[in-house]
C-alpha cells in the first residue's frame, strides 16, 4: 500500500487514458489477482498477460470485487467491450499494463527514502531476506511478501514498502537472459547481496558465468554486494564492490565467521568489525544463510539483536499444510509474526477452498489494537472466525490466555464441519505447542511437498514450449505424492490436462473439485458408467473398447459429447492401435457422430537415449502416419501429443500440440542437463532417536555385520524399508544428512530403523535429519537404491507425516 494518488495523478503516473472516471477518487494499491480481497483499500487492478492467461478476462470480476481502477491494454478486445461496471470504477487504457506497472513501481522506488538492499542468487533469497528481518528486529524494515521475487513480485513488493522505511528488504529472481535488464535500472538497490550461484534456473543462460553476470547486473549502481568467497564467478561478475565472507580461514575473505561450543565469532581483515553471540549449531545451508544475512547488517552498521540468533532459523520456516483431526486441515505459520506476515498469513487461509476458515492468532509484538484489525481483515478476507491467544485478549474477552487454555476450550469442536485452520503468531507464544493436539500424523519420519518448487518446474518445462498445451501425469496417485493436493496446485497454474492411469483416480481428483479435462490411461471395462457422468474422458487403444465406450455412451442422450482418446502404438507395445490402423478407426468412429476425438497420442519408449535417436524419429514418423490417415476420415485435427518429459527436452519437434509431464514436475529428468534447472518437490526428513557408542570390532543391526576396528557413534532413525527407505540402502550404500554433512548407513536396514555412523559429530537426539531434499537429490537416492525415481516415490509409506509447504505457490 503507498500514498493515497488521485485518479488523475495515477492515470499521469501511468501514461494512461482515463477512459472512464468512476466515484471512486483515489488509488493506494495494486493487484493482478481478482480474487484477492480488493475493497479493504482503493485498489488498482491490473490486466496482465501471462503463460497463466490474460488478465483481461477476470476485469469485470476485479470491478465486481471492489476495485477502484482496471488498468487494461487498448489493444486488447476485452477493454473495448466491458459491460457496465460498477459506478466505484474508473478505466484506465495503457499501450502495455505490465511497462504501466514498471512504471508506476519506479516512481515509488524514487520517493523510498531508506536503504534498499536488493537480494538476487539461485538459492536462499527467501531465507536469506527472513534472517536478516529477524535479526534486525525492526517491525518499521520492509520486506518482499513471502517469495515475490519475479517480474511480477518484485514490482508488487517495492509498491508495498511505506515511503518512510528506513530499509527495504527486496528480493529479486532472474529465470532467463535479459530479465535482470527490465528490472535492475528501477530497482537500484542501494547495497546488495548476492547469496548463492548454482544451477537453479540453468536452461536460460549459455553458461554458469552468463548467469552470474545477469544476476550481478542489478547491482550495476549499488554502493557494494555482499558476496560467498567461495564462489569467485560471483565476484568476476560483479561491476561493484564485493565484500566477502567464509566460514573459517579462507584466503580473500573480507570477513571470517566461525563457530564453537554454542558461540558464533565474526572479524573482518581490517578488525574494524568484530563479535561474538550465542548461536545453536547451523548446517551447510543454514550457515550459508545466516552468514550472507549477518554479514550485510555488520557492514551496514545497522543496529540488530543478537539474542535473536538463537531462533534464527525458525524465520525461515514456510507456511505447512497438515492434515489435522476430524477432517481439519492445518496450515502452521507458527514462528514468525509481525503485521505484513500475519496478512499475508490471512490471505493464504482466505485461498482455501475447502470448508470453513479459522485462524488461531497471537498478536504480532506492540501491536496495538489488534482485536478490530482481525475482526476487520477476517471481514475483508471472507474468513469465519478467529481465536486469539494471550492475555490481553483473554482480558477483552476475544481469547484465551495461553495455549493450555485452548487446549482445554477447543473451540474448534464447536464448528459445524471442519475446514481450515491457521495458526499464526510470534515464536514466544508457542502456537506449535497445538499441533501433537491437532495433527492427525505423529510420526518423526515426514515426507513434505514444495509447491512452489513445483511450480517453478512448471515454469521452466513452459519456458521450452511454444504455446503447446501441459497434461500433468497424477497417475498412481500423484507418484505416491498425493494426488488431490498436487492436482489442486497445478490447476492454479491453468495446466491443460490431467492424466490418470485408472477411472477411480479420475473419480477422486473430481469429488475433490478439480474441473480441469481427466483423460483416463486404462479406463477398464466395468468402468465406463461412472467415466461418462463424471466428466472423464478415456484412453481408447482397441476396437472392443471404441465398442463398449460407443454404446455406453448413446444410454446417456442428454450428453451431447463423448470425448475420447486414440492411442496408437509406435513401438512402446504396451498398449494402442497399430499404426496402420489410423482409417478404419477414423471408420469406425464415423457410425458415433457424438464421440468426438480429444487427442491422439502415442508414448515415445527411449526419448532420454542420445542413441535411440533414430528409433525416436521412426516412432514420430509412425505416429503420424496414423494421425494423417485418421484426420482424413475425421475431417478435423484433434491435439497431438508424443512428448514425455525427456521429449520436451532433447526432441522439440515432436512436441505437437500438447506435451505429457510427469517426473520432471517433481524435480527430476531422465536428461542429467535438464536435471540441472529442476528444484526438489519431495523432501523426506526425521529425528535422530538415540546415540550410543559402538565397540572396535562389534557389528550392528541383524546378522551383527558392518563391524569396524575403531570406536564408533551411530545414530538410530526411525526410519526403515516399512517406510520406503530400501533394504538396498544397506551396510554403506545409503547416506544422509545431518547439520550438512554426509553420513553412512551402518548395517542392515530395519523395518522401522536405521542406523548411521555420526563418528565425530556434534550431534544430539531430536537433530533433524535429511533423507532426500535440496542436498540428498531424488536422483541420487533412486541410484543409491539402484532403481528409478518414479519407484522411489512410490514406495514411500502412507504412515509418513505428510505437510505441505508454501501451499498457495
Amino acid at each position: 500500500m503507498f500514498p493515497a494518488i488521485s485518479i488523475d495523478q495515477f492515470a499521469q503516473l501511468l501514461g494512461a487514458d482515463l477512459r472512464h472516471r468512476g466515484t471512486c477518487a483515489s488509488v493506494q494499491a495494486v493487484v493482478s489477482d481478482s480474487r484477492q480481497a480488493l475493497w479493504m483499500q482503493p485498489t488498482a487492478f491490473f490486466a496482465l498477460t501471462t503463460q497463466s492467461g490474460d488478465g483481461h478476462a477476470y476485469a469485470v470480476h476485479a470491478a465486481e470485487q471492489g476495485a477502484a481502477a482496471l488498468v487494461l491494454s487498448a489493444n486488447s478486445p476485452l477493454a473495448a467491450s466491458l459491460p457496465t461496471l460498477p459506478e466505484a470504477c474508473s478505466v484506465l487504457w495503457v499501450d502495455d499494463p505490465w511497462k504501466a506497472l514498471r512504471r508506476l513501481a519506479a516512481h515509488h522506488r524514487s520517493a523510498l527514502t531508506g536503504t534498499v538492499v536488493g537480494i538476487t542468487g539461485s538459492n536462499g533469497k527467501t531465507t536469506v531476506k527472513e534472517y536478516l528481518f529477524h535479526l534486525l528486529g525492526d517491525a518499521r524494515i520492509a520486506r518482499s511478501p513471502k517469495s515475490f521475487n519475479s517480474q511480477l513480485g518484485v514490482p508488487l513488493s517495492l509498491l508495498s514498502a511505506p515511503l518512510d522505511a528506513p530499509g527495504m528488504l527486496l528480493e529479486v529472481g532472474v529465470g532467463a537472459s535479459g530479465d535482470m535488464g527490465f528490472m535492475a535500472p528501477w530497482v537500484a538497490p542501494n547495497v546488495g547481496i548476492f547469496t548463492h550461484l548454482g544451477d537453479a534456473h540453468a536452461a536460460g543462460f549459455s553458461s554458469r558465468e552468463q548467469k552470474a553476470q545477469e544476476k550481478a547486473a542489478l547491482f550495476h549502481a549499488a554502493d557494494w554486494v555482499v558476496v560467498p568467497a567461495a564462489e569467485p564467478a560471483i565476484r568476476t561478475a560483479l561491476t561493484v564492490p564485493a565484500r566477502s565472507w567464509s566460514w573459517n580461514e579462507e584466503v580473500g575473505a573480507d570477513m571470517i565467521f566461525t563457530w564453537a561450543d554454542g558461540t558464533l565469532r565474526w572479524e573482518d581483515q581490517g578488525r574494524s568489525i568484530q563479535g561474538e553471540a550465542s548461536c545453536p549449531a547451523l548446517d551447510g545451508v543454514d550457515a550459508h544463510n545466516v552468514a550472507s544475512a549477518l554479514a550485510c547488517i555488520l557492514y551496514l552498521g545497522w543496529s540488530w539483536n543478537p539474542e535473536r540468533l538463537v531462533d534464527v532459523r525458525s524465520a525461515g520456516l514456510r507456511m505447512e499444510r497438515l492434515p489435522g483431526i476430524s477432517g481439519w486441515t492445518l496450515l502452521n505459520d507458527a514462528y514468525t509474526s509481525d503485521v505484513d506476515a500475519l496478512g499475508w498469513a490471512l490471505e493464504s487461509l482466505a485461498a482455501e477452498a475447502q470448508g470453513p476458515r479459522y485462524a488461531v492468532v497471537a498478536a504480532p509484538p506492540g501491536m496495538a489494537d489488534f482485536a478490530p484489525w482481525m475482526d476487520a481483515a477476517c471481514a475483508a478476507r471472507g474468513i469465519d472466525g478467529w481465536w486469539g491467544v494471550g492475555a490481553d485478549l483473554a482480558a477483552l474477552g476475544r481469547g484465551y490466555v495461553d495455549v493450555d487454555a485452548l487446549k482445554i476450550a477447543a473451540p474448534w469442536n464447536e464448528v459445524e464441519r471442519p475446514g481450515v485452520l491457521l495458526l499464526k503468531g510470534p515464536r514466544q507464544a508457542r502456537l506449535d505447542r497445538l499441533l501433537p493436539t491437532l495433527q492427525a500424523q505423529h510420526h518423526d519420519t515426514v515426507l513434505g511437498l514444495d509447491l512452489e518448487a513445483l511450480a517453478a518446474n512448471l515454469r521452466h518445462y513452459k519456458s521450452q514450449l511454444s504455446g503447446q498445451r501441459i497434461m500433468a501425469m497424477v497417475k498412481a496417485n500423484a507418484y505416491g505424492l498425493g494426488a488431490v493436493t498436487i492436482a489442486q496446485a497445478l490447476a492454479k497454474h491453468h495446466v491443460d490436462y490431467f492424466g490418470v492411469a485408472y477411472v477411480d483416480e479420475g473419480l477422486a481428483l473430481r469429488q475433490a473439485g478439480i474441473q480441469t479435462p481427466i483423460m483416463v490411461m486404462n479406463p477398464g471395462e466395468q468402468s465406463v458408467e461412472g467415466m461418462l457422468t463424471h466428466g472423464l474422458e478415456p484412453e481408447i487403444f482397441h476396437f472392443q473398447a471404441l465398442e463398449r465406450y460407443a454404446q455406453a455412451f448413446l444410454r446417456y442422450p442428454e450428453l451431447a459429447v463423448g470425448r475420447v482418446h486414440i492411442k496408437v502404438d509406435t513401438g512402446m507395445h504396451r498398449l494402442g492401435f497399430a499404426p496402420d490402423q489410423g482409417r478404419e478407426v477414423g471408420q469406425r468412429l464415423a457410425h458415433w457422430p457424438g464421440l468426438q476425438v480429444a487427442s491422439v497420442m502415442t508414448h515415445l519408449s527411449s526419448a532420454e537415449e542420445g542413441s535411440q535417436d533414430a528409433w525416436t524419429a521412426e516412432q514420430g514418423a509412425a505416429y503420424h502416419r496414423f494421425y494423417e490417415d485418421l484426420v482424413m476420415e475425421l475431417g478435423y485435427r484433434p491435439i497431438r501429443h508424443l512428448a514425455n518429459t525427456p521429449g520436451v527436452v532433447r526432441h522439440p519437434h515432436l512436441h505437437g500440440d500438447m506435451v505429457r509431464l510427469g517426473i520432471g514436475l517433481f524435480g527430476d529428468s531422465p536428461v542429467e542437463a535438464d536435471r540441472a534447472c529442476l528444484q526438489p518437490v519431495v523432501h523426506v526428513q526425521t529425528r535422530i532417536s538415540h546415540l550410543q557408542t559402538i565397540p572396535p570390532g562389534e557389528g550392528v543391526s541383524y546378522g551383527h555385520q558392518d563391524a569396524a576396528l575403531h570406536e564408533r557413534r551411530v545414530a538410530t532413525l526411525p526410519v526403515g524399508y516399512a517406510d520406503g527407505f530400501p533394504r538396498a540402502l544397506s551396510l554403506g550404500r545409503g547416506e544422509v544428512l545431518i547439520h550438512g554433512q554426509r553420513c553412512k548407513v551402518v548395517g542392515a536396514v530395519c523395518m522401522d530403523m536405521t542406523l548411521v555412523d555420526v563418528t565425530g559429530m556434534t550431534v544430539h537426539v531430536g537433530d533433524s535429519v535429511e533423507i532426500l531434499g535440496a542436498q540428498m537429490l531424488l536422483h541420487e537416492f533412486a541410484e543409491r537404491c539402484g532403481t528409478i525415481s518414479y519407484e522411489v516415490l512410490t514406495r514411500f509409506s502412507e504412515r509418513l507425516g505428510r505437510t505441505v509447504w508454501n501451499p498457495q505457490a
